[in-house]
């Protein structure tokens, strides 16, 4: 029930059980989580700009309902992309350099460290690619950290680090027959706009988590900042913030002899206000919700 196609660049079109599957740019129908804090916009919309793959140790996919427990009130469900910590990771230093076609290089460093009770890891990729088509050229600067404390046993906070850079030309749509006898083409108005997505993107979040007598309790926060530069029909041109607070409670009970699981979460993500910077002809208005699952 998963498909995934790649568009250009790192451009995904990702669909659980067919939800969003008629999205032929970012995404909807599906929270994007990374480390199981929210990435996605508070009206729903995101993208997989700032996933480096890697900077991943494991992906979970949570399908329709199955989300419902981590945030997600969207049919698709969920996708939670997993980073390591220094506890995890498979070596304290790794280096990282790929090349292949289509101008594609690909260069990563990692490094991590345990300190005592202090543990942090960082991730620092560089992706360059001239792309399959004409004016579909990338370049992706990526970097992920986490750093976590523990308090005692019972007892740990984790802060997330992230900062991505990313210019990608857009080489727009072609007709049938173009897709068929000339697919590297470009269209002709991507090539006379220079039409292209640019944006940089700021990441901190924190998860705190306390074990109880009975079940444990995580607090998560988050604060994304998203700058867009966007010339397509037009130009669009956006700043804004979008952070929010989540608690979640689960518990391991036994209910007339049977394992019973009790998850209950509560999300209130928030838009700032964007706020066209140039010649935009788009403003869209600040946006906030709330969601709670309990089971």
């Amino acid at each position: 029930g998963v498909f995934v196609q790649n568009r250009y660049g790192q451009e995904l079109r990702l669909s659980i059980r067919s939800s969003g599957i008629a999205r032929s740019y970012h995404t909807r129908g599906l929270e994007i989580l990374q480390d199981g804090i929210p990435t996605n916009q508070a009206d729903g919309s995101g993208d997989y700009y700032q996933i480096d793959p890697l900077a991943l140790q494991a992906t979970e996919v949570y399908k329709g309902g199955n989300g419902l427990a981590y945030g997600s009130s969207t049919l698709g469900g969920a996708i939670d992309f997993l980073t390591p910590t220094a506890h995890t990771a498979v070596a304290p230093n790794i280096l990282r350099l790929e090349g292949g076609s289509f101008g594609t290089v690909r260069s990563s460093a990692q490094f991590s460290r345990v300190v005592g009770p202090l543990d942090f890891i960082g991730t620092f990729t560089v992706d360059h690619n001239d792309g399959f088509r004409q004016h579909s050229r990338g370049q992706y600067e990526q970097f992920n950290a986490n750093i976590g404390y523990r308090f005692s046993p019972n007892v740990e906070t984790r802060f997330y680090l992230g900062a991505y850079i990313v210019d990608q030309q857009l080489p727009g749509t072609l007709s049938l027959s173009d897709a068929l006898n000339n697919p590297t083409k470009a269209a002709a108005s991507a090539l006379s706009g220079d039409q292209a997505r640019n944006t940089r993107t700021e990441r901190i979040a924190n998860r705190t988590t306390v074990k109880l007598d009975v079940g444990q309790l995580d607090i998560d926060t988050w604060a994304i900042h998203k700058s867009l530069y966007h010339p397509i029909f037009q130009v669009i041109d956006q700043d804004g913030w979008t952070y929010g607070v989540a608690p979640r409670y689960t518990a391991t009970l036994n209910l007339g002899g049977m394992r019973n699981d009790v998850p209950s979460s509560s999300s209130a993500p928030r838009n700032s206000p964007f706020g066209p910077n140039s010649d935009s002809s788009t403003s869209p208005l600040a946006s906030m919700g709330a969601r709670s699952a309990s089971g």
